[in-house]
């Protein structure tokens, strides 16, 4: 039988249960009328994340980025990631709708600007003010459901919204593929708009969340003060400086030279940032602290927590390379890419929601952790075998797999962070976990990219082609992998680069192998804690 970690601090008293703010589980067409905006800005946050897998190298083309093709992902990733932490501050302070339609406007500002950029450095910043709002669509929605549904229900809600992200980054390359190959990717960022609109719209519709008396009777300035600007400040000049180190110095994009002090300093800045930070936010100087350190005091958050950092590389190690083998291996169109991947799409979005279900049944959550990042062990391991003669049911039935486990996943971490925690933490944690998770997402781009181009360059000398053997060397690997270039080769050298894209591959694929092997074995630590059925929250759901 679990363990069950209890400790008195965290564990509520029977008072808490009979207090006003104890609200009774409603469900009718209110409650209901809620998700479909938070789907949508789900679907945007995810979708506007992994839609450049596919039409990245086009862009790169188009806009002759050179190495700055990097930018273009990490420009958002990096906003996206440093700016979570204060959404958690901000809903606290200003409400859940007020701060979800904040991230909504600065998601579609960056959008509009993405696609009117005629050059790189336009799309850059676009895509830095897209990340802006992208990280308030990526934590709030399921803020907004964890102060509806009780702990113990919740995950059978969240799966809703959890779902829907997956369908997005899932369907990114899709969507990718078709604007692509018959709109131009211009579009990839001028559909963000009317879907945006359209969550803005059904947010200011049906999102009542009230707010404690203190803060409505506060002043502007009085709920400014409340911010925690250096923890801020702290805490993205970490993810600033990682970032930049993770983005590579060479001009062949992300190839990491591990002995350069261009690489070294920024990462050894970022990484000592991070426990200054932790120090500084328990400290008596800090008077709002923007993280509290009892986020991490528990052996199950804090597992928790680093679970989900593995889980997020994961989805976009897979979500990134995936295509790649489907363009430059199986010299298929962006589109037909785009439609290859669905196989890992659709089983996601059920599987992730079947999760929910178990875990609001059982009130257990190690069980999901363990089978899913099995599966994902088994999955990324059998990936090392592909090759260009790999039959379609292969890589259909490897993907279906990957999708099981990352699905079952999905759902199983929030529960274990914000178990040992009290109710009135789930902001700061939600936030948090959101915040590790797109840390997680930096590395699952930066690391399988420069794994996947240094591997590549150590293998150049198999193509016999000099001139292709210098385009190589000068642009880096990532951009030529498109069925355009390969099928422009003759058929020897075709064989050639391509052999060396599948055993490139492969070693990404066994990396990634490992790091799920990693994320098994911690399951195993990981407690169960008895989850809550009762809501407690001042920032209940008004259904009048």
């Amino acid at each position: 039988m679990a363990t069950k970690e209890v400790s008195p601090e965290n564990q509520p008293s029977e008072t808490q249960f009979t207090e006003a703010n104890d609200v009774p589980f409603q469900s009718g067409w209110r409650f209901w009328a809620v998700f479909p905006g938070l789907c949508l800005t789900s679907i945007l946050c995810a979708l506007d994340s992994t839609i450049l897998s596919i039409a990245l190298p086009t862009i790169a083309a188009d806009l002759h980025s050179s190495s700055l093709f990097v930018w273009i992902i990490n420009g958002y990733t990096l906003t996206f990631t440093a700016i979570q932490p204060l959404y958690g501050q901000a809903a606290d302070i200003f409400g859940r709708k007020k701060t979800l339609l904040v991230a909504i406007v600065l998601f579609m500002l960056g959008s509009g600007i993405c696609g009117g950029a005629n050059y790189v450095g336009m799309l850059i910043v676009g895509r830095a003010v897209q990340g802006l709002g992208g990280g308030g669509l990526s934590i709030l929605p399921a803020m907004v459901v964890s102060d509806m549904v009780p702990l113990r229900e919740r995950q059978k809600y969240t799966g809703i919204v959890y779902g829907a992200f997956a369908i997005g980054t899932f369907i990114g390359p899709v969507v990718g593929g078709v604007m692509v190959s018959h709109l131009g990717w211009r579009w990839v960022f001028w559909l963000n708009l009317p879907i945006a609109g359209l969550g803005l719209g059904l947010a200011m519709l049906f999102v009542r969340h009230s707010m404690p008396a203190s803060n409505r009777e506060s002043s502007i300035w009085k709920q400014l003060a409340r911010i925690d600007y250096l923890g801020n400040f702290m805490l993205m000049g970490a993810v600033t400086s990682i970032l930049i180190a993770l983005a590579g110095t060479g001009s062949t994009g992300p190839r990491i030279d591990w002995r350069s002090w261009q690489t070294l300093v920024p990462l050894i800045v970022g990484t000592l940032t991070f426990p200054l930070f932790i120090v500084f936010e328990g400290s008596s100087f800090c008077k709002n602290p923007l993280s509290a350190p009892r986020l991490f005091s528990q052996r199950t958050s804090a597992l928790a927590f680093f679970l989900t950092f593995l889980h997020g590389c994961l989805l976009y190690w897979a979500s990134y390379f995936i295509p790649v083998f489907f363009q430059a291996v199986l010299q298929a169109s962006p589109q037909q890419s785009g439609i290859n991947t669905l196989a890992g799409a659709i089983p996601m979005v059920p599987f992730g929601i079947l999760g929910g279900f178990i875990i609001a049944r059982t009130g257990h959550y190690r069980l999901n952790q363990v089978i899913g990042f099995a599966l994902t062990a088994i999955a990324l391991g059998c990936f090392c075998t592909m090759n260009q003669n790999s039959a379609t049911a292969t890589w259909v039935l490897l993907q279906i797999l990957l999708a099981m486990g990352a699905g079952i996943v999905l759902t199983a971490l929030l529960p274990a962070i914000q178990a040992p925690l009290p109710e009135s933490d789930v902001a700061t944690a939600t936030a948090m976990w959101g915040f590790v998770q797109s840390l997680g997402f930096v590395w699952g781009v930066s690391i399988p990219s420069t794994i996947f181009e240094n591997r590549f360059q150590t293998l150049l000398y198999h193509i016999s082609d000099a001139a292709v053997h210098e385009e190589f060397r000068e642009s880096g690997a990532y951009e030529f992998a498109t069925k355009l270039f390969i099928s422009s080769l003759s058929a020897d050298v075709r064989i050639e680069v391509i052999n060396v894209f599948v055993w490139s591959l492969k070693l990404v694929w066994e990396v990634g192998t490992g790091v799920a092997i990693l994320g098994l074995v911690m399951s195993f630590f990981i407690q169960e804690v008895q989850l809550r059925d009762t809501l407690e929250t001042e920032y209940k759901y008004r259904t009048k």
